[in-house]
């Protein structure tokens, strides 16, 4: 049985990681991601260090894949058997690393350099695959480490769009605080590396929070990936504009709006109505209340001044509707 361990720690990386969050009886690898430029017809070499941190000698067989976006847009990327036609870069790899067998002394590390022939017809776009380094020394399952590549070739343009922009809740730890998760999309053909910035004024053009995240995180083409973002401290309830923006590598932007009439105390807003309890509803019923009670009293009173001169009583004012917040639906 092949199990492909830390690429978690390795193919995460389309997310920050660090090497050491691979296990401590199997190969670590450094770097977890390379990204070179070249030209169509040119030769790419990636050196890569194995790491054996156990007492015995590993052997590691060499290996190629391409990848993909996985399907929750949170920077974890999907192993591609049966390869990526457009983007992927596996079968570059030449021959005399494929099936490669490495030994690792116990204890030590060793550089291995694979070798990528880029193609005359490549076109004008990033290409990207993971080398793979299985551990066959495993007598019950195999564990595999893989190094990420990107090779862009010319000077691809990249172009971004923020999609959706959404406030609510992820887990306790954020709850508190709100949390805003913006889907930013690459629709071009070159890898994008941006940074985002989410900035909430008030009415006044106050800013309330501005925050900036640095990440190392990479938008494949042709593909999208959320990012999130959590205040530092408890939103006021008045009308807010939150505004999401983000530029890459080749100075591309993008940005995106919305504005929250009432964060209600930072929980989860939805458009789904029946999950808030309207204030004006127990207001209506207080006035439909009071009214039936004026009724009655003047109607035992014109019993009882039935054969007296008729008394005109005004009805104090009714409770004015107009100035209630009624809280409505925000639409994201």
């Amino acid at each position: 049985m092949r199990k492909i361990l830390a690429i978690g720690a390795g193919l995460l990386l389309l997310s920050p990681v660090v090497v050491n969050a691979q296990t401590d009886n199997s190969l670590r690898i450094s770097p977890v991601k390379s990204e070179f430029t070249a030209q169509p017809g040119s030769t790419v070499r990636a050196n890569i260090l194995l790491q054996n941190p156990t007492n015995k000698p590993l052997q590691a067989q060499v290996s190629a894949k391409d990848f993909e976006a996985g399907p929750e847009r949170n920077g974890e990327p999907k192993i591609l058997d049966g390869g990526n036609p457009k983007f992927g870069l596996s079968n570059w790899l030449a021959d005399a690393n494929l099936s490669k067998v490495l030994t690792v002394p116990a204890n030590q590390t060793i550089e291995y350099e694979a070798v990528f022939r880029v193609p005359a017809a490549a076109q004008e776009r990033t290409y990207f695959g993971t080398v793979l380094f299985t551990d066959n020394s495993q007598t019950e399952q195999s564990q595999s480490v893989g190094s990420l590549v990107f090779i862009t070739v010319g000077q691809p343009e990249t172009e971004l769009a923020i999609d959706d922009l959404k406030f609510g809740e992820s887990d306790d730890a954020t709850k508190k605080y709100g949390l805003f998760t913006a889907n930013v999309a690459n629709q071009s053909d070159g890898l994008s590396n941006p940074k985002l910035r989410l900035k909430i004024t008030n009415d006044e053009g106050k800013i309330i929070v501005e925050l900036n995240q640095d990440s190392d995180g990479s938008v494949l083409p042709s593909s999208s990936r959320n990012y999130t973002f959590t205040p530092p401290a408890k939103l006021p309830n008045e009308p807010l504009t939150v505004t999401v923006s983000a530029v890459d590598q080749n100075g591309t932007t993008a940005d995106k709006s919305i504005q929250l009439n009432d964060v209600l105390g930072n929980q989860a807003i939805t458009n789904n109505v029946q999950k808030k309890t309207f204030p004006w509803l127990n207001l209506l019923g207080g006035v439909v209340l009071l009214a039936s009670i004026i009724g009655a009293v003047m109607y035992i009173k014109n019993r009882k001044l039935k054969h007296q001169e008729p008394i005109t009583t005004q009805p104090p004012d009714s409770p004015s509707l107009e100035n209630v917040d009624t809280h409505p639906d925000i639409k994201l």
